[in-house]
């Protein structure tokens, strides 16, 4: 076992020093390329300064790539970057196809953000119809998100 995997061990036993070594080890670049969970987490890290420098600009450049090659929860991420103006100029549009990419793939978290942008008005048009239906296929999955927007909406059972 390597040291990188030790580290992924300690943060998976609910060590809390944990992550901010890991972030330190992908701060260094070791372990980014070995697979996309770890980049995908190097991502959010460098989002929200997790053991490291805050650089969403290198974050969301990491999640473009991870997007493009399908990667459901960093399309997701990518999207929420768009939204929130983490590292790349605010694009609500662009967000929106973000967390479609991401619902399209089953994705329940993509899937609330859809019914949620429908509801919102976030870079679609007020639509009550379609974020009932895309709230309902992430609460089908027991997202609990979804199942409150649902309550909000009279539309669960």
């Amino acid at each position: 076992m390597t040291r990188l995997s030790n580290c992924h061990a300690l943060v998976d036993r609910g060590i809390p020093q944990a992550p901010v070594g890991l972030g330190r080890w992908y701060e260094n670049g070791e372990g980014i390329d070995r697979d996309w969970l770890c980049k995908h987490f190097q991502s959010i890290y460098l989002i929200e300064g997790f053991g490291t420098a805050v650089d969403q600009a290198r974050a969301s450049s990491f999640l473009r790539q991870l997007a493009h090659d399908g990667h459901s929860d960093s399309r997701l991420w990518l999207g929420w970057c768009h939204r929130y103006h983490w590292g790349v100029v605010t694009a609500w549009l662009h967000a929106s196809r973000c967390f479609s990419k991401s619902a399209n793939q089953d994705y329940p978290y993509g899937q609330f953000m859809v019914g949620y942008s429908y509801f919102n008005q976030i870079g679609v048009p007020r639509d009550y119809t379609r974020a009932i239906e895309w709230y309902r296929k992430s609460a089908d999955q027991n997202l609990e998100w979804s199942i409150e927007g649902l309550k909000e909406l009279g539309q669960w059972h």
